[in-house]
């Protein structure tokens, strides 16, 4: 009876042994997501502002014509408030 509860202390022991070398021997190596800089510049025709649900609250847009729209909705999907520039053109056009 004593041999067994010592054959079985030593399987246990040598158990936990074999675990926690193994964890350091395979661990894997950890990724971090934040590893990569925000870029600096962002461009797209359009850009929306949306909530946490997904519902569109804003935009900003430039039309067939290259002028800049700026819209604001609701949250039941109508535009609130709008304003349309005018045509934009480089600085040495001006």
């Amino acid at each position: 009876m004593r041999k067994q509860f010592v054959t079985g202390l030593i399987v246990f022991t040598a158990a936990l042994a074999g675990a926690g070398i193994g964890e350091h021997l395979f661990h894997p190596s950890l990724v971090n997501a934040q590893g990569a800089p925000a870029p600096k510049e962002v461009r797209a025709e359009k850009f929306l502002l949306v909530n946490p649900a997904g519902t569109e609250l804003g935009e900003l847009s430039v039309d067939s014509d290259g002028r800049p729209n700026l819209k604001l909705f609701g949250t039941d999907g109508r535009v609130i408030w709008a304003a349309r520039g005018a045509t934009i053109r480089p600085l040495s056009e001006r």
